[in-house]
């Protein structure tokens, strides 16, 4: 049995036998009482798997995510997981700023075809998207 399953296992276990919803008795209660318990394992799960990256982070595990090149990358390795990344291009943001200084100099006398061109000249760089999971090994 992987990981995973005794995650999911153990998670669907605790509600009702572990933790008494006090809406129980109540048929929109017992509803609400269960979402907000969801909510809040998932509050306290973000916090507690964010400290853990920073940990990872912080003894060298992983290296700052911000360095990474452009790619998917195999970061690190246990006898049971993997950490790996994808780090994609960088996005070309259009800017105002750009296009509006393009036709100043221009002296607004700009055809469709030009702007066209202009619009595209003023294409800059942003920031690339990055993104990491571990993957359970089978």
């Amino acid at each position: 049995m992987s990981f995973k399953t005794d995650i999911i296992r153990f998670m669907s276990g605790i509600v009702g036998k572990s933790v008494v919803n006090p809406d129980s008795k109540h048929n929109q209660g017992a509803l609400i009482g269960q979402a907000y318990f969801w909510d809040e394992v998932e509050k306290y799960a973000k916090a507690q798997s964010e400290k853990a990256w920073a940990t990872m982070e912080k003894e060298g595990v992983i290296p700052d995510i911000d360095t990474l090149d452009t790619g998917d990358h195999q970061l690190a390795d246990s006898p049971s997981f993997s950490i790996i990344a994808n780090v994609s291009s960088p996005v070309r943001r259009f800017k105002v700023e750009e296009l509006g200084a393009l036709l100043a100099k221009s002296k607004y006398k700009v055809p469709v075809s030009v702007t066209a061109e202009l619009c595209d000249k003023a294409k800059v760089p942003g920031k690339p998207m990055r993104k990491l999971k571990i993957i359970e090994r089978s």
